[in-house]
């Protein structure tokens, strides 16, 4: 037993309750969805993904990207992706710039 050792007061007993819930992250409802989401992988072997593509598998209408872009970007980020523009196809079928997440492929 150590008796240098005072004992914590209430006061300190829930502060140090409270630090630690004020730590517990909260996961965003889009993360389970998100994290069996797959891209396809080019020849240089980065999976790529449109944004795009992502909203319509959260089934999200387009109205209301706009507003969620950000919010997809960092869960995104934190799967793993990182955000990319490049030059493909979109739906018109013509080639312009195309915002979206790429990543080295997953391994199962």
């Amino acid at each position: 037993m150590d008796l240098h050792r005072r004992p914590t007061s209430f006061r300190e007993r829930l502060l140090e309750k409270l630090s630690a819930e004020s730590q517990v992250v909260v996961e965003d409802p889009w993360e389970p969805l998100l994290r069996k989401l797959k891209g396809r992988v080019a020849r240089d072997g980065i999976e790529r993904i449109s944004t795009h593509e992502v909203f319509d598998h959260l089934e999200i209408p387009m109205k209301q990207r706009a507003g969620k872009a950000h919010r997809l970007s960092r869960v995104m980020r934190k799967l793993g992706w990182s955000n990319v523009r490049s030059r493909g196809l979109n739906r018109g079928s013509y080639r312009d710039r195309v915002r979206g997440y790429a990543r080295a492929p997953q391994r199962e």
